[in-house]
């Protein structure tokens, strides 16, 4: 289960650890997310984490750059889990 949930408003300044999954919004950012993405997969502590990004919408070409910059997952919203 989930230990714990963090807002982070700068992965740089975050000293723990213990970040098992960052997880984004696109477009609600105040910078460029795949610039974030590149940002985080910089950082040796969050390197491999998994980063998921969430949007409305999806444009083709922003996704392709995404996976090229090593995103581990696209979530489109709203979504429903069913089981």
């Amino acid at each position: 289960g989930i230990v714990k949930i963090v807002i982070i408003k700068d992965i740089t300044q975050y000293k723990h650890k213990d970040i098992n999954l960052i997880s984004v919004e696109w477009g609600l950012l105040k910078f460029s997310d795949i610039d974030f993405l590149k940002k985080v997969r910089k950082i040796a502590r969050t390197a491999k984490t998994p980063f998921v990004m969430a949007s409305i919408t999806i444009e083709q070409a922003h996704v392709v750059k995404a996976i090229q910059c090593d995103m581990s997952e696209c979530v489109i919203t709203p979504f429903q889990v069913r089981g």
